[in-house]
């Protein structure tokens, strides 16, 4: 038995047991009375084709008209739970939520032939809104007010630990800038001292040499006096 339709891989989970045959086929039913409705769009229509071709499929052995009957009378069934899922299904265009519903059945049916309780899900639900008591209200307004006073508090302590930073970026610039100027005039005593050893030392040098030229000249004085011949 061989269905041949892209869509089939949506649908191949479900095929796998009698009871997904089932909700298959009741699918397609749904479908096909709903056929002409208006919130089955063109985007549908292939999942549609899709399901009418499982359904036709699957009654050759599972039909109406077949000598076996279906193993559940879905005529007898009222699941609102299968009923939302069904819709679900169609407005997204998934058997996902067919799927999570099968899968749900299935483990009720399993727990109930294990005589075990059924599984309760509780569902959300939304809040109700019913009018408070005077202590309620009281409750109320008081927890509301110790908010207002814990925010004030909290834009309290903000501020005056803003004001308090506010104070040490103050301190630490003028320390800053004195100590900018204190290194100013370190630069200033370090060049001027530079310039007076450097002039130190060229007077130093300038004496030495001169000293030096000095000495040579009474050398060559002295040398020249004593290479002289005598005159008589």
């Amino acid at each position: 038995m061989e269905v041949t339709c892209d869509l089939m891989k949506y649908a191949g989970p479900l095929c796998r047991t009698a009871f997904s045959i089932n909700l298959i086929i009741i699918i397609c039913k749904k479908y096909r009375e709903q056929r002409q409705s208006s919130f089955i769009n063109a985007d549908k229509i292939s999942c549609y084709k899709c399901l009418i071709m499982i359904e036709t499929t699957f009654y050759g052995d599972y039909g109406e008209e077949s000598s076996r009957s279906l193993p559940v009378e879905w005529s007898n069934i009222h699941d609102q739970a299968l009923e939302r899922a069904y819709t679900d299904s169609i407005l997204q265009g998934t058997v996902t939520p067919l799927l999570k519903r099968e899968l749900h059945l299935k483990i009720q049916c399993k727990r109930l032939s294990e005589g075990k309780q059924e599984l309760e899900i509780q569902e959300e639900r939304p809040p109700k809104n019913y009018a408070l008591s005077e202590e309620e209200i009281l409750k109320r307004n008081k927890r509301l007010d110790q908010n207002k006073a814990s925010a004030v508090r909290s834009r309290v302590r903000f501020r005056q630990r803003e004001e308090e930073l506010m104070r040490e970026v103050n301190t630490l610039e003028q320390t800053r800038r004195t100590l900018v100027r204190m290194r100013d005039k370190l630069k200033k005593d370090i060049s001027e001292l530079q310039t007076s050893l450097l002039n130190h030392v060229n007077e130093c040098k300038n004496e030495h040499l001169k000293c030096q030229a000095e000495l040579r000249l009474r050398s060559i004085t002295f040398h020249s006096n004593t290479m002289q011949p005598s005159c008589s």
